[in-house]
């Protein structure tokens, strides 16, 4: 898989390659403001996963529902999910954070009996770092002024 490592062996990985590129490309290209990249993003993940409902809240986090992981893996509790077998928790979170700082996270709600593959929620993970680069970039732009 070419996530943290840029090594293709598989036509999967070439696929999954081809989304991060194009989505990254395309956030880029397009982002006016953070909320704007973060309705994309939503959007995206709700097509991508295969979700009844996403959405994002913005701050401390209040639950610990299971978390999706920068490696593709749920974590809930203190062991990995079964995302093949069991299909997608209830509801789970995906973090947003850019340059060391949190800003929030998208809740993700599956529709029932729905199993996301791996390549699909590495690019959810990299859907994520893009709407963490855009708060980010923002706030960078924002303390320049």
């Amino acid at each position: 898989m070419p996530y943290e490592r840029f090594t293709i062996r598989s036509p999967a990985d070439v696929t999954t390659f081809v989304l991060l590129l194009v989505v990254g490309t395309a956030l880029a290209q397009s982002a006016r403001s953070p909320e704007f990249v973060v309705d994309h993003v939503k959007d995206q993940l709700t097509s991508l996963l295969g979700l009844a409902e996403s959405r994002f809240e913005f701050g401390s986090l209040l639950s610990h529902p299971p978390r999706l992981a920068a490696d593709g893996s749920v974590m809930a509790g203190h062991g990995r999910w079964d995302v093949e077998q069991s299909g997608l928790p209830e509801e789970v979170e995906l973090r947003v954070s850019g340059n060391g700082h949190y800003y929030g996270r998208f809740l993700l709600k599956p529709r029932p009996g729905f199993s996301a593959p791996l390549q699909a929620c590495l690019v959810a993970v990299s859907l994520a770092d893009q709407a963490g680069r855009a708060f980010s970039a923002d706030e960078a732009a924002r303390s320049t002024r």
